[in-house]
Formats: structure tokens, sequence, C-alpha cells
């Protein structure tokens, strides 16, 4: 939803299709709880020692992840036509650090703010560089009131 939210106030009412793929990850028992309802769980204390390889509990590691969401980009790759994908950050970040790798934990500094993103160059279906785009001005308030303003 929120993601369809974003395109909406990026780009209007435009028709697109949906990549299931690239849904955010999957928290199993974990879903909707904040730091402070598992910071003392033992076993969400060894998911963060490596929660690229671990998984939550009935849910995804980060690898997981990672590799629906290039299944799921590999089509778009291979049209060879320009496009636009709306995803979540953490998506965007598994997704970077599987074509411009970076230290592990320097890849999370590469999450976009609302409405900011990447454009990423593409050439013979393979990712060659990368650059950061800006959001637009007041996206944030407005995702924030719910009031688009364009």
């Amino acid at each position: 939803m929120r993601t369809e939210q974003t395109l909406s106030l990026l780009y209007g009412d435009v028709p697109h299709g949906v990549l299931p793929g690239l849904r955010e990850i999957d928290c199993g028992d974990w879903e909707m709880k904040g730091y402070e309802d598992l910071r003392q769980d033992p076993v969400y204390l060894r998911w963060s020692e490596d929660t690229t390889h671990t998984p939550c509990p009935n849910g995804e590691s980060l690898l997981d992840v990672q590799r629906r969401s290039l299944a799921a980009l590999s089509p778009v790759l291979a049209a060879g036509e320009d496009a636009v994908c709306v995803t979540h950050g953490g998506v965007i970040c598994v997704v970077l650090q599987a074509w411009f790798p970076v230290p592990v934990e320097k890849n999370y500094l590469r999450a976009p703010k609302p409405g900011a993103g990447y454009e990423i160059t593409v050439e013979h279906g393979k990712p060659v560089s990368y650059r950061s785009v800006p959001p637009l001005s007041d996206l944030q308030e407005q995702m924030d009131t719910g009031t688009p303003r364009f």
C-alpha cells in the first residue's frame, strides 16, 4: 500500500504493474513489533548478529529478500526498456548490495528517504552503475498529511 501511495504521489494515476517479489521483508512472528518488544528476546539477539543469513521466526532473512527481489527484477532488466520500480528501502538496499557491493555494515546507509531512490544504468541486461535521485520537495510532508500537492 505504501508503494502504491508513493507511486501516485510521484507520477499521478498512471497504469502500472505489480511485482510481488519486491515486497518488503516478511518479519514473520515479529510483524508489527518494535525494538522495545524484541530487545531482550534471545532469538532476536541471534538474528541481529547476522540478519543476512538468519531468518526472522516464520519469516525471511535478508538473503531470502535479495533472492526473490533479484528474481522479480530479472524480466525487467531483460526487457531492455526504461522502467520505474517503487519499492521499500530494505529491498533497495539488498538489491544494491547484490549489484554494487559495499561492506555490509555500510549498506543501510544507502536506504533512500521517502520519495527518493536510485537510477540504475543497465547495459546488455546487467546493472553497471547507479546514482542517487533526490526526493521531490515536500514529499515527506505530503506523505505525513495524506494531502498530495502537484
